[in-house]
């Protein structure tokens, strides 16, 4: 089973990859733009999107291991206690420090 770093990067590539089919292009301005279109949505991340100042946001999960008895199978090791929406775990765009965003507003 990958861990949570191996299925970040998973999910980082794989995104990558359907915004270069979308664009149509190799392009690195064209890519960049349907990177922040495109919603992100696989195993990792069912429910993301990339904001203007290149934070994905994302749910936040709050997990709790599993006693023995409880998991039904050998990856079966976490009970999700809670989940913070992406837009209340981070920084809001308006707060941003990104250069990019401030030339924009």
């Amino acid at each position: 089973m990958p861990n949570s770093v191996q299925m970040g990067m998973y999910s980082a590539v794989l995104h990558y990859l359907k915004s270069v089919a979308a664009a149509g292009t190799d392009d690195r301005d064209d890519i960049a733009r349907k990177i922040r279109q495109l919603p992100v949505h696989d195993p990792m991340v069912p429910n993301g999107s990339v904001r203007e100042d290149g934070i994905m946001l994302h749910d936040i999960l709050l997990l709790q291991v599993k006693k023995p008895e409880e998991s039904k199978g050998e990856w079966d090791l976490f009970n999700v206690l809670s989940a913070t929406p992406g837009e209340k775990a981070f920084r809001r765009l308006d707060k941003s420090n990104c250069p990019l965003v401030a030339k924009r507003q």
